[in-house]
């Protein structure tokens, strides 16, 4: 579903729990953009060596990055916790908020994220 809205022109991000877990959908991500022969372009906001390492993706070791690559749209996905996606600046940052294994998220969590999209999917 990522790749078809990047293919459509919106800008979305995945969210998950920890940076493990959403390296994880960015790879798959990945392979989907590829196996559609879709041109995509992502960054994600990690401190560890939890983060994807598909070519694809720009790792961002400080939030103004992911801030200042959405606002110059050089990327189409970004991926953060809650604690990037909740910050004041990300406000209006993309079209669609992914929330990956929702059952698991807390709603406060959501709420905090949630100004940062136009829209939010939750998926289990």
């Amino acid at each position: 579903m990522i790749v078809a809205l990047v293919n459509n022109g919106f800008e979305s991000r995945p969210h998950r729990w920890s940076h493990k877990v959403i390296s994880k959908l960015l790879e798959e991500t990945c392979a989907a953009a590829r196996e559609a022969g879709v041109n995509l372009k992502a960054i994600q906001k990690v401190d560890s060596g939890e983060g994807c390492d598909d070519e694809i993706v720009t790792r961002a070791k400080n939030n103004e990055a992911v801030a200042n690559v959405l606002r110059d749209h050089e990327a189409q996905v970004a991926a953060g916790t809650v604690w990037l996606w909740a910050r004041p600046e990300m406000a209006d940052a993309v079209d669609v908020l992914f929330v990956d294994e929702a059952g698991q998220m807390s709603l406060a969590n959501v709420l905090a994220a949630s100004p940062a999209a136009k829209s939010i999917v939750f998926t289990w």
